[in-house]
């Protein structure tokens, strides 16, 4: 049955006037309204430090300018001592430790003889596995069957969608035992 004629018409007719039209600087509860001046929980002043995640290591960022502008603290602290970063060029660790942002421990370096200096590490953590993963079979926990995958999966597609569906059924289950009878 269609309840719809029993619903009230609730469009706004021709010409209709809103109780606020023309009414400006109207403070229906000030307390609660952001007000001039005041910052909020979160702000910190220029020059402040606060370590970060950046490309998968922590790094001292410092705050350089408002609102919110970060760089990292390596490039402030060369750039206090030597001037401006050049164009295409970045500030090297010289005993590999990001967080030691000594200027004696800093370098500059073009990218490519910054790329040159860490090959290397760069190729031999490929080889561990560590970085650019190629996919390679792995052994599925449940099945024992070979796939391919590019992470560290412990199940196939096959075991993973069965685990899927068994979780969601577990939790209907749950819930028709939680629910009122």
């Amino acid at each position: 049955m269609c309840y719809y004629y029993l619903m009230p018409n609730t469009k706004f007719k021709n010409n209709h006037r809103p109780w606020n039209k023309d009414i400006k600087g109207i403070h229906l509860s000030p307390e609660t309204e952001f007000k001039a001046g005041v910052r909020g929980v979160r702000w910190v002043a220029v020059g402040s430090v606060k370590i970060r995640m950046y490309h998968g290591k922590m790094r001292a960022c410092q705050k350089v300018a408002e609102p919110n502008t970060w760089r990292l603290r390596s490039q402030v602290v060369w750039e206090s001592v030597n001037g401006q970063l050049p164009k295409g060029y970045t500030i090297h660790h010289k005993d590999r430790d990001v967080s030691n942002d000594d200027i004696s421990n800093l370098e500059l370096l073009s990218r490519g003889e910054h790329l040159q200096e860490h090959r290397a590490e760069n190729e031999a953590n490929r080889r561990k596995g560590l970085l650019n993963m190629k996919r390679s079979d792995i052994l599925c926990v449940d099945c024992g069957g070979k796939f391919k995958a590019t992470k560290k999966a412990k199940y196939c597609a096959t075991c993973k969608r069965i685990r899927v569906r068994n979780n969601k059924l577990r939790y209907k289950a749950k819930i028709k035992i939680n629910s009122p009878a």
